[in-house]
């Protein structure tokens, strides 16, 4: 059986912030149950530089990365299953960091509020 991997390298940046990130994902598909299914492995690497990676520590560029992950998740299990994308996931958009560290840091705020309050 052929390798059937690849990789996908990508640059986004964003001017407000003058902050700029690059990519790599390695990707490997393993069939399944003789075929009839197949998973999809995913190494992800990636750099961050400008205001973003200034601020950025351990714990917001991992739920920064797991975001973007997720994301890409999504929008290749769309492709897969051959639903349409919707705008969200445009692939066209530009990397908005501060609006993505924003919402990363309204998200862990929520967390440490909820552990607070034992919930």
């Amino acid at each position: 059986m052929e390798n059937l991997s690849g990789r996908i390298v990508g640059i986004g940046s964003d001017q407000r912030s003058r902050s700029s990130t690059q990519g790599e994902i390695r990707y490997h598909l393993v069939p399944l149950e003789q075929g009839a299914a197949t998973r999809v492995e995913l190494s992800i690497g990636y750099s961050l530089k400008g205001m973003l990676a200034q601020i950025a520590r351990d714990g917001l560029v991992r739920d920064l990365a797991a975001r973007l992950t997720a994301d890409f998740e999504r929008n290749l299990d769309r492709h897969l299953s051959g639903v349409p994308a919707d705008g969200a996931a445009d692939t066209s958009q530009n990397l908005n960091a501060v609006s993505l560290l924003i919402d990363l840091l309204r998200k862990r705020a929520q967390r440490t509020i909820q552990r607070m309050l034992g919930r």
